[in-house]
């Protein structure tokens, strides 16, 4: 469990230092700073979740390093807003970079707790529902409302958020089950995800007022297709971990077909993608959206579906330990025979 952790508190740390270095060096849009450093500290709070004490000492730290790291991301988001002082965003990523250095610190210090946590059973659940959540605001028509940027902005807010719960569900999930597959899906599955969300943060910031990077993606080196390449397989492998996991044979089938079809999905919503690059009658791209928004949403049901599995098995094999220990708890203890 330890050595999860460490990894994810790694890998945070170094996407900080990365876009410092790429804020300082102007090479970076500001939508992308926010958006890559916002996952980086959801993955940094997920292990730091999970970093359960025994010293209270240590919890009162943990706690406080998430806290923190809450803080800093407030002050990111806050340091790319129309007028912020410009050093705001500097300060919030070293900031942000430090206190991953104090939570590597502080979980090697101490050993961490092998024992259940609440949050892994709850995890699942909550990445299932706000993966479907987000599809199903796709699929909202906005035809009404195209003249109202306050509602629009709301609007990819709401949806923004959605990826920002489904992001720290998933880290959490993924650094309980402690499998390379799901370490390894991880980091496709964050690198798409900040390229989406990147996008979606540079038309809010736009809608109320601050400036607007022309392009299809704010990350150019990245096309649509290869970033919805590199979701699907980040979601097959942590998928695929999670099926590992459930023992029970029907389930696992169950698992097993709800997974090949988000992969199904995903490969054919890179298909879209490259034709909507391709595309330039605006009917035929109105079209094209559409059936894409309408895949999504299947595909997030399909992984959700492998989530709601997953959960289940928890709680099904927490059961009979749960029982057996509420019934030794209300049984009377015995007196000694006399002999």
């Amino acid at each position: 469990m330890t050595s999860s952790i460490l990894i994810a508190l790694w890998g945070a740390l170094v996407g900080h230092l990365l876009v410092l270095i790429a804020v300082m060096m102007d090479g970076l849009p500001p939508a992308v700073a926010i958006t890559a450093s916002a996952g980086c500290s959801l993955v940094a709070i997920a292990a730091l979740s999970e970093s359960e004490r025994s010293d209270p000492r240590a919890r009162r730290t943990i706690a406080g390093l998430r806290g923190a790291q809450g803080v800093a991301a407030v002050v990111i988001v806050a340091g790319v807003l129309p007028g912020a002082p410009g050093a705001m965003l500097l300060v919030g990523l070293a900031s942000a970079a430090a206190l991953c250095v104090a939570g590597l610190a502080t979980v090697r210090r101490a050993a961490v707790s092998d024992r259940p946590s609440r949050p892994l059973a709850v995890a699942p659940r909550v990445a299932a529902i706000a993966l479907v959540a987000e599809g199903a605001l796709k699929q909202w028509d906005l035809s009404g409302y195209g003249e109202s940027e306050t509602w629009l902005a709301s609007y990819l807010g709401c949806i923004v958020a959605l990826r920002i719960v489904a992001l720290e569900a998933l880290s959490i999930i993924v650094i309980r089950v402690r499998t390379r597959w799901a370490i390894g899906g991880l980091l496709p599955w964050v690198v798409g995800w900040a390229v989406v969300t990147a996008n979606l943060v540079a038309v809010i910031t736009w809608l109320l007022g601050g400036a607007f990077r022309a392009g299809p993606l704010q990350i150019r080196q990245f096309d649509a297709m290869l970033v919805q390449l590199l979701i699907t397989i980040g979601g097959a492998m942590i998928g695929g971990a999670l099926i590992v996991a459930i023992h029970p044979r029907r389930p696992r089938l169950a698992a097993f077909a709800l997974l090949a079809g988000y992969v199904a999905c995903g490969v054919l919503i890179a298909i879209e993608e490259r034709r909507l690059d391709r595309a330039t009658d605006p009917v035929d791209i109105t079209s094209l959206r559409s059936k894409r928004d309408v895949v999504a949403a299947v595909a997030a049901i399909a992984l959700a579906g492998v989530l709601r599995l997953y959960w289940r098995h928890l709680a099904v094999s927490n059961l009979p330990r749960a029982t057996a220990q509420a019934t030794v708890a209300a049984s009377p203890p015995s007196r000694p025979t006399d002999v």
